[in-house]
């Protein structure tokens, strides 16, 4: 607890209208006074806070620091108007015991409501650890087509830079065979084309990237989304676009360095 204590047996069981705050709720309220001892309004009833909850930040979607801790009692009698629980939440302290936890919780229900095994399918327990099970294999799944669609792209771009490489082998001839006329060697040919199909997708992943980071906040912005653009993907997207215009420029630079001077300088 930052400020105050929390709720005492008594205040519970009496349905007292008492209240804790989370740290965004109290700074957002009170801003950095302590505000044990003043009052807020739920649903226009008063409630005396008597406690503030320490920074706890958030779990999942949940921000536990933007909320107001009532008692269960309170709650249901004051706010909900019920005299029952519909739902509550178990904490486990292993993960490899949620099993057995959701079959000791299933069975004790049972025992008290005094149910039937045939009414056994009426409890509905939500194991968190099978949510994320299944929410890791969705993302798996999303992350293996997204990597095919980016093989894809990557194949179909690298064509497209071949293509390019080799129309401008095409229309520089005549310069190719006047500079191995005048002593250039296969060796200065063949990186020179290399270097130039390289800066070619170097300045397309570039202006991907630009693209990307320029989507991302677009999306952070909109969504309310957390994102981080870690230096590591940046570097490896500029690595990819070396190594495609390395291996998509290797054949048309291969085919300007093998091109004989003579034959060069007799194409128009």
């Amino acid at each position: 607890m930052q400020y105050g204590r929390f709720f005492t047996q008594g205040e519970a069981n009496a349905r007292d209208k008492v209240a804790i705050l989370g740290k965004a709720v109290a700074d957002e309220l009170f801003g950095n006074q302590n505000p044990v001892g003043q009052f807020v309004r739920i649903n226009r009833i008063s409630f005396q806070i008597v406690g503030v909850a320490a920074e706890q930040g958030a779990r999942g979607w949940t921000n536990l620091d933007d909320q107001i801790i009532i008692p269960v009692k309170t709650a249901m009698y004051r706010l909900m108007g019920d005299d029952y629980i519909d739902y509550f939440e178990v904490k486990v302290k292993k993960l490899d015991s949620m099993a057995y936890v959701s079959q000791q919780i299933t069975s004790e229900l049972m025992r008290l409501h005094r149910m039937q095994e045939s009414d056994r399918e009426s409890i509905d327990i939500i194991n968190m650890a099978e949510i994320q099970q299944a929410a890791s294999a969705m993302v798996a799944t999303l992350s293996y087509l997204l990597g095919s669609v980016a093989v894809v792209s990557l194949l179909v771009g690298g064509i497209g830079i071949m293509n390019i490489m080799l129309v401008m082998v095409m229309e520089r001839t005549h310069e190719i065979g006047l500079r191995k006329a005048l002593g250039a060697q296969r060796s200065d040919i063949l990186v020179q084309f290399l270097v130039e199909a390289v800066l070619i997708c170097l300045f397309g992943g570039i202006i991907g990237i630009g693209f990307g980071i320029l989507i991302s906040y677009i999306l952070s912005t909109l969504a309310q989304w957390v994102i981080f653009i870690s230096t590591g993907s940046i570097i490896l997207a500029f690595t990819f676009s070396v190594l495609v215009g390395v291996i998509f420029g290797i054949w048309p630079a291969w085919r300007a360095s093998k091109l004989l001077p003579i034959e060069a300088l007799r194409y128009e």
